[in-house]
């Protein structure tokens, strides 16, 4: 290989010129460290995008999964709240039901207490 210098050619010796691609390997070293760097860099940075992308989406998805949850809860509070107020209701009606019950046994108790004392009455006047 020639060297162009003060007008002078020079050789430059196949030992020379290995020493000069060490040199110039050694020298274009760091900066292939840096382009390397800042590929994997890059590389990483994309990583950790899609990885926290994927997190979103999946925060997103548990979020949608807790909603539907917590409505299907709602729903079952709701609807178990409205057993309960139909069984007070039930309960109050069955214990209508007794009194009413209750009640008409009692004056069905009047009315034969009544009956025995009027037959008893027309039996003394008949009697008489």
């Amino acid at each position: 290989m020639l060297f162009f210098k003060s007008n002078k050619y020079k050789i430059i010796t196949n030992e020379k010129m290995k020493n000069f691609e060490k040199e110039f390997q050694i020298l274009h070293q760091p900066i292939c460290d840096i382009e390397n760097e800042m590929k994997l860099h890059k590389t990483l940075e994309q990583v950790v995008n899609e990885f926290c992308n994927m997190c979103e989406q999946e925060i997103e998805k548990m979020e949608q999964n807790f909603q539907k949850a917590n409505d299907t809860f709602q729903q079952s509070l709701a609807s178990f709240k409205k057993t309960v107020d139909d069984r007070e209701i039930y309960r109050n009606d069955k214990q209508k039901l007794e009194r009413e019950k209750e009640f008409r046994y009692k004056i069905n108790e009047s009315v034969k207490c009544f009956t025995d004392l009027w037959d008893k009455i027309l039996g003394k006047i008949n009697e008489a």
